[in-house]
């Protein structure tokens, strides 16, 4: 059982005999919802919205900005931090009313995946076994997201774009080099042609031909004797 009191915090309510410990978010409320996944989620008079996505398993005190309970108030986008009431509707939306209006948030057809560095503009490549690939503009490696998880390949060049084939080889370019990716690590594709070329973008055609276009010379294909 949870309870509310506007000017002491949110907490449970032991039943007779129980020995659990209170848990606690250190934040004045007088509006309470537990949506139908089991998320807590708290209306306070000034501090705008918070979730705790698993009350379950709380123990003790939730500081008033700790990490236990996420935020969410006017400086983020809400109309107001002053929440009176929350409903959860039959689709499962949440619909927040505040002193200025009526808000719904509901489950976003995007998940956000944060990656690290500096904000830089991406490219983004989903290849066969479900994998998505991405990197940065001006910085080195690529990082690869996958059903198990991510990782990171480091390189020592920028990576513009990478391409992957009807075999499964996912290969990309710079400067001079032809690159592929193969089981877990990058090889140098050997050339016999000229080394003067400034690579900057590839791509592979139905047939397997492997296209290249050169900054300085323009649209180029990959032969056995290039």
């Amino acid at each position: 059982i949870w309870f509310a009191e506007v000017m002491r915090s949110v907490h449970t309510v032991p039943r007779f005999g129980e020995q659990r410990p209170v848990a606690e978010v250190l934040v004045g409320s007088r509006a309470l919802l537990i949506d139908r996944k089991g998320s807590l989620w708290i209306g306070t008079l000034g501090d705008g919205l918070r979730r705790v996505v698993d009350p379950t398993g709380m123990r003790g005190r939730v500081a008033q900005f700790g990490p236990g309970a996420e935020q969410f108030s006017a400086k983020d986008g809400l109309l107001s931090s002053v929440v009176n009431a929350l409903l959860e509707d039959r689709e499962g939306s949440i619909w927040v009313a505040t002193d200025r209006g009526l808000e719904r948030f509901r489950e976003g057809v995007f998940t956000p995946i944060p990656t690290s560095g500096p904000i830089r503009r991406r490219f983004v490549v989903g290849t066969r076994d479900s994998a998505v690939w991405s990197g940065a503009f001006n910085l080195s490696g690529i990082v690869r997201y996958g059903p198990r998880g991510q990782d990171t390949i480091p390189t020592d060049f920028f990576v513009t774009n990478i391409v992957e084939d009807s075999s499964g080889i996912v290969w990309t370019v710079s400067g001079t080099r032809i690159v592929q990716y193969q089981g877990s690590r990058l090889n140098i594709v050997p050339r016999s042609g000229t080394t003067n070329r400034t690579l900057i973008g590839i791509t592979v055609d139905r047939a397997g031909t492997v296209w290249l276009f050169d900054q300085g010379f323009g649209l180029l294909r990959l032969t056995r004797d290039s």
